[in-house]
């Protein structure tokens, strides 16, 4: 996945897009990220899940066959967190993912874009990297 030549505009308008979405299994933290990456790359790293959870029940099923940090890595580049940069994927509180801003990440929490300091992330993944 490389990222398109107007990528920040475009992700910084899916941000304003979902400020204020509520929370629904359909559009929970995977989509928001997904819609990000989407904004950026034009590629759904979603595309072979959708469809297959509804619910929070369902979503854990999936995660319990494979783990967030697992799918990820079949998909993007780990990279340090201090390395990380705007546009990547952040991990934090096991299976919550968010965007990384600057020294923050926005992870869709209840409906909410909430700030995560980098020193709570468990995980990055860089989007647009080839490796």
């Amino acid at each position: 996945m490389t990222r398109l030549a107007d990528w920040d505009g475009r992700l910084s308008a899916t941000i304003m897009e979902w400020r204020e979405r509520p929370f629904r299994w359909d559009s929970d933290c995977a989509r928001w990220v997904a819609a990000c990456v989407i904004a950026q790359t034009g590629e759904d790293p979603l595309s072979d899940l959708r469809g297959q959870y509804r619910t929070e029940r369902e979503a854990l099923k999936l995660l319990a066959a494979k783990p967030m940090p697992e799918y990820l890595d079949e998909r993007f580049p780990r990279v340090h967190p201090a390395q990380a940069r705007r546009g990547d994927i952040a991990l934090a509180q096991e299976n919550c993912l968010g965007i990384v801003i600057a020294g923050d990440a926005l992870f869709f929490v209840d409906g909410v874009l909430a700030p995560i300091a980098r020193a709570e992330w468990q995980g990055t993944w860089g989007v647009g990297r080839d490796g």
